[in-house]
């Protein structure tokens, strides 16, 4: 399982020149959550499913175009992100802002700030964890768990 190493630039680049595809940076993305989010808490959700669609159709986009047309693809064609579960909401898609209150709550719309992150190319695969409603700077939510630090397992991270 490689972890990421470098930059959201380098990955993009990477999968502009052919290097690497958007669906092996988010297959990546997914085992990396996989294997380290059952001790550290970090993601509160993961949208797999929609992840790899998007990641397929960013790959087939990649393959229809030229070389020349490939360097126009926005600045992180193919690269996966996770969002702050605080208010960046992705219709069809839960938003719990660390809070058991909003455990059924699913948004109906997409907010301004995740079309911005669409339009650069990048491709959400879940939501990270955040203290309840963002109150303080600790994130140890009762709904979705502590987030550990990964340096130390028994020390919190701190905020989102």
């Amino acid at each position: 399982m490689p972890l990421f190493k470098q930059d959201a630039t380098y990955y993009a680049q990477e999968v502009k020149a052919g290097r690497l595809t958007a669906s092996q940076l988010v297959d990546w993305a997914l085992e990396n959550i996989q294997a380290l989010n059952p001790s550290l808490h970090a993601v509160a959700h993961v949208q797999a499913d929609s992840a790899r669609a998007q990641a397929q159709a960013h790959d087939q986009l990649w393959r229809q175009l030229s070389e020349s047309e490939r360097q126009e693809l926005p600045a992180f064609f193919g690269v996966p992100i996770l969002l702050k579960d605080l208010g960046q909401l992705q219709a069809g898609e839960p938003s719990y802002a660390g809070a058991q209150l909003m455990a059924d709550y699913v948004a109906n719309q997409t907010s301004y700030f995740v079309e911005s992150i669409q339009a650069l190319g990048f491709i959400v695969i879940g939501r990270t964890n955040v203290p309840e409603f963002g109150f303080k700077n600790i994130s140890d939510a009762q709904f979705t768990g502590a987030v550990s630090y990964p340096g130390d397992l028994t020390r919190n991270a701190g905020g989102s």
